[in-house]
C-alpha cells in the first residue's frame, strides 16, 4: 500500500507542511481528519462495525464514516468522498464542529460533518462488515457491550447536539 501524504498541523491548527501518514501516526504528529454522522429520516445514527483488515481500530465499532485529508484536499471534498467510498452514499455533506482529539494512536484535529438521509447505505466490507442504524439511547447502552474506537465517548457531545439542533428544526415546521 502506498503511503498517502496528510496536512501536518500544529496544536492551534496552522498548517505545518506535508508528513506521510505512516510518520504522522509513529511520531504523534496532528493531522486533519473528517467524521461524516449518518442520520436516517428518524434521526437515528448508523453506526458500523471496521473491517478486521484495517491497519487501526479492526472489528471495532464507529458513529461514522471519515478518513484522514489528503494533503491537498479540504474537509468538504474529503467528507464527500468517503461518504461515497464507505457507504455508497453520494449526498453533500453538511458542516457541524470541530474536536481536537488526541489518543494514544491517533493526534487528529476532526471536523464533523452529517448527512440525513433516506438511502440505504451499502458497506463497502474493505471498510465495514456490519452496519445498523440506532437511536441516542441505544448507542449509550451499547457503549459498553461493544468495542468502539478510542475517541467514541468524546464524540457523543457532537452527536447530541446535532440531534437536539435537528429536533428543534423539526418543532418548528
Amino acid at each position: 500500500m502506498r503511503d498517502e501524504y496528510l496536512w501536518a498541523i500544529d496544536s492551534k491548527g496552522r498548517v505545518l507542511g506535508k508528513k506521510s501518514r505512516s510518520e504522522s501516526h509513529r511520531r504523534g504528529i496532528i493531522h486533519r481528519v473528517v467524521h461524516v454522522v449518518v442520520l436516517d429520516p428518524k434521526h437515528r445514527i448508523f453506526i458500523k462495525k471496521r473491517s478486521k483488515s484495517k491497519d487501526m481500530f479492526p472489528d471495532q465499532w464507529e458513529t461514522h464514516v471519515g478518513g484522514h485529508v489528503t494533503y491537498g484536499d479540504n474537509t468538504r471534498q474529503t467528507a464527500t468522498r468517503e461518504l461515497k467510498e464507505e457507504l455508497r452514499i453520494v449526498e453533500k455533506p453538511i458542516y457541524q464542529g470541530r474536536l481536537r482529539y488526541r489518543g494514544k494512536e491517533e493526534k487528529e484535529n476532526i471536523t464533523f460533518f452529517y448527512v440525513v438521509t433516506a438511502k440505504k447505505p451499502k458497506l463497502n466490507r474493505s471498510e465495514a462488515t456490519r452496519g445498523e442504524y440506532v437511536t441516542m439511547l441505544e448507542l449509550e447502552r451499547a457503549l459498553p457491550q461493544r468495542t468502539f474506537v478510542d475517541g467514541t465517548q468524546d464524540e457523543l457531545p457532537i452527536i447530541k447536539k446535532l440531534l437536539s439542533k435537528l429536533d428543534r428544526t423539526r418543532e418548528e415546521k
